[in-house]
């Protein structure tokens, strides 16, 4: 680290939490914005240690988990972010990053739990609303749930500026209400205004080809989905999609390629999501390899992540069901 940049950045931190810098956590956020993750985790590791109790303490953890997280130390990243929350701190991104890990896990009741405390902290905020929005279309919630979920974005929206960033997240979120909910008119309309800003969040672009493969638009809908991928290189999602793409009968069906995205996938979750190992297992089914598909048929059994999965798949089934009948 640059001497100078180093002094410098001791003047901010006494600035801003009035106490002599701690070095470690300083070269750390160096670190940091350089995008080195895996070296400064041993310097907020190290300054964590000897300063417990110490203002910018929460920041620091908040810091070394998001590390963590983007080295792949799921757990780690959980662990550390779950702390956080049961204290409420005032971080609204702990809350939104452990709700990502959880989904990227397959705990998908339980992201939408963590939204939910969150949206209690951090009241009428648009992207915490939003995130609860797209985490509760397929989950067991209410009707009446969902409802007022849907009546708090409409209200967000009319004190946004058609400038702010946050309509275009506010829009997809009400536009998946409205498809997931069986409105397929009205939210592929609010969708189709997001999509053509050129600006759309990268949700928005994944419900699109959601719709492009329900509705048998492979093509297109593998083009949307690569680019989700591209933007989102740790969500699963977006592969196990494009791999259930690959199983449709036909002149597209390609078991091999379905099953290379979904073991990325799969790598993706640290082998924790039951959606990624539930495909997996069909897939090695279909290879004509009995005895790999039940061994991953008998790890889904054990994985927390599966009772989530059965309630996700429950909601999914009844959205379908109401989409046909609209």
């Amino acid at each position: 680290m640059n001497f100078i940049r180093e002094i410098t950045d001791c003047f901010k931190w006494y600035r801003h939490w009035g106490t002599l810098p701690v070095l470690s956590w300083i070269r750390a956020a160096d670190l940091f914005r350089n995008g080195d993750y895996i070296s400064a985790v041993s310097f907020y590791e190290a300054g964590l240690k000897k300063h417990l109790s110490h203002p910018a303490k929460d920041c620091a953890q908040f810091d070394l988990a998001y590390c963590y997280y983007r080295i792949g130390k799921l757990d780690l990243a959980r662990t550390l972010l779950a702390e956080l929350v049961q204290k409420r701190v005032d971080l609204k991104e702990a809350y939104l990053l452990l709700s990502r890990i959880r989904k990227i896990t397959g705990h998908i009741v339980s992201s939408r739990v963590v939204l939910e405390l969150a949206n209690q902290i951090f009241y009428q905020d648009a992207q915490v609303l939003s995130c609860l929005a797209h985490a509760s279309v397929f989950t067991d919630l209410s009707d009446d749930e969902i409802d007022n979920i849907k009546y708090n974005l409409l209200d967000l929206k009319n004190e946004v500026d058609l400038q702010d960033s946050n309509y275009l997240h506010i829009e997809t979120a009400l536009a998946n209400i409205e498809i997931r909910r069986g409105d397929l008119k009205k939210g592929e309309r609010l969708l189709s205004r997001v999509l053509s800003t050129g600006e759309a969040p990268y949700e928005a672009i994944l419900i699109r080809a959601q719709r492009l493969l329900e509705t048998g638009r492979l093509v297109i809908a593998r083009n949307q989905l690569e680019r989700v991928a591209a933007a989102c290189p740790r969500d699963p999602k977006p592969l196990i999609l494009l791999a259930r793409s690959y199983l449709r009968t036909g002149v597209d069906y390609n078991l091999a390629w379905a099953k290379q995205l979904t073991q990325s996938a799969c790598q993706l979750s640290n082998w924790q999501n039951a959606e990624c190992l539930s495909l997996l297992s069909r897939i090695y089914e279909e290879d004509n390899q009995p005895e790999v598909a039940e061994m991953f048929n008998e790890n889904i059994k054990s994985l927390s992540s599966n009772k989530e999965l059965n309630v996700s798949y429950y909601t999914s089934s009844l959205v379908k069901l109401k989409s046909s009948n609209s």
